[in-house]
């Protein structure tokens, strides 16, 4: 069994205050890796340059907010309709977007990673002497 999930998807992008339709969609990639087993990394392909900007976001996190308002800060995650998933992201300068994204392929993506890293085993799959190494070298 692969230690990865990945999954890419089309979502629609708005801007804090913007008007009711979607101003772009972007093309995401959701992955999965179980040497961190907290975390689901979505990268996002923006702009004309195709730049990919990165966000790690709390794999608990997404899955309360399948069916619930959750998060606080600088992420939050809400069931919008049956169909629709909203991710809200704010940046350190209080530039914020929404992420509508396709909800059942969120679930999938998620029911997927939970066959790989269960709940149980989420704090014996971290490898601690290798995150500990990683915010080391992170702080030198």
């Amino acid at each position: 069994m692969s230690g990865f999930v990945r999954r890419r998807m089309t979502v629609a992008l708005w801007r804090d205050g913007s008007p009711r339709y979607p101003q772009s969609v972007a093309r995401i990639c959701m992955t999965y890796d179980r040497r961190d087993p907290l975390v689901v990394k979505m990268a996002f392909v923006v702009g004309l340059s195709r730049s990919v900007v990165v966000w790690h976001i709390s794999r608990s996190l997404l899955l309360e907010g399948l069916e619930s308002l959750v998060g606080s800060g600088s992420v939050q995650v809400w069931p919008h309709t049956e169909s629709a998933l909203i991710i809200y992201l704010s940046g350190a300068d209080n530039y914020g977007i929404l992420v509508e994204l396709p909800r059942r392929r969120v679930a999938d993506f998620l029911a997927a990673t939970y066959t790989i890293v269960t709940v149980e085993d989420e704090s014996a799959a971290l490898v601690v002497d290798d995150v500990l190494a990683a915010l080391l070298a992170e702080t030198s």
